[in-house]
């Protein structure tokens, strides 16, 4: 169920990411002031909040999705990685850097990571895509150039499930961080 979630996500990921490049590129594919016609390379700026399993399984599966879709880096785009470490001043600051090198797409991993990067990207108008989101309403990732995906787990249908194999159970726990807002939410 995992890895069918995981490559759901990729896919519309990489959807959601050739539409951008697609509304960024216009209808002219080669670069302006080159006389040889040399294709438009993309810059995307992917701030991942920090190293963390399922956050690097986020990034590996965009780029993965990009590949699949047929777009090669080093010859469609080129990536700038950056890593947080969950430091959420070094999280704006890698948004803003992105800015100012005028990516053509910033892709945020977590919640403080996508945050950074949509207010960077705001005034620029360039377009943001978030991934590993519990609750993108709530972080006010709702309206303007972004999208992605949110990991809320569905909570209700686990309960039924529980229900459906465990009937005589009298007592059903749910472990959960009361600090994180992404675990309150679920």
């Amino acid at each position: 169920m995992m890895n069918l979630l995981k490559k759901l996500a990729a896919c519309g990921l990489s959807l959601t990411m050739i539409l951008s490049l697609a509304a960024c590129g216009g209808t002219d594919d080669t670069s302006s002031g080159e006389s040889g016609g040399e294709p438009v390379k993309y810059l995307i700026g992917i701030s991942q909040y920090g190293q963390h399993g399922s956050l690097d399984n986020c990034r590996e599966g965009f780029l993965q999705g990009l590949e699949q879709a047929g777009l090669v880096e080093g010859t469609d785009f080129e990536v700038d990685y950056q890593n947080a470490n969950f430091d959420d001043n070094q999280a704006t600051q890698i948004g803003q850097m992105f800015s100012a090198e005028d990516a053509d797409l910033m892709v945020g991993i977590a919640t403080n990571s996508a945050i950074a990067c949509f207010n960077a990207a705001e005034d620029k108008d360039i377009p943001v895509i978030f991934t590993a989101i519990t609750d993108p309403v709530g972080a006010h990732l709702d309206a303007g150039n972004i999208t992605g995906t949110s990991d809320a787990l569905p909570v209700e249908g686990q309960l039924q499930l529980i229900r459906a194999l465990q009937p005589d159970a009298d007592t059903i726990g749910i472990v959960y961080t009361t600090s994180e807002a992404n675990s309150v939410y679920s």
